[in-house]
């Protein structure tokens, strides 16, 4: 079945992928997460198209069985990496959102402050009167 090694090789391909996004979202290195989900799109027809000749190039029930667990086998693996890096992309928002909280916080303290300690200065005719 070389359509199934084939297929195996694009499954490969999709968790190291997977594992590189996961480094990226840690990074914040957003291109090379765009990067990776684009890669890994472009894998989805060929995962696809290899998945329907490797059925069709099983020659017994037992083998199309074997083959429908080994790819269920794969696509488990890869939704639990894909759900990790999901977790991982909402907690780094989440930290995200709270830091610019933080500053907005800041920045209103900030004038406050600003005001507290600027003179008040009335009207620019009042001065010349």
């Amino acid at each position: 079945m070389h359509s199934a090694d084939d297929l195996w090789n694009l499954y490969e391909e999709w968790k190291r992928l997977t594992h590189a996004e996961g480094a990226a979202i840690h990074a914040s290195d957003w291109a090379e997460v765009r990067r990776c989900q684009n890669a890994k799109k472009q894998l989805q027809p060929k995962i696809i198209r290899l998945s329907e000749s490797a059925k069709a190039e099983c020659l017994t029930n037992a083998d199309n069985e074997k083959l429908e667990c080994q790819i269920r086998s794969y696509v488990n693996q890869l939704i639990i990496l894909e759900t990790q890096n999901n977790s991982i992309l909402q907690n780094r928002l989440q930290h995200l959102a709270d830091e610019r909280s933080e500053v907005d916080r800041t920045t209103a303290r900030l004038r406050k402050v600003h005001k507290s300690y600027t003179p008040n200065r009335g009207a620019v005719w009042d001065r010349y009167s």
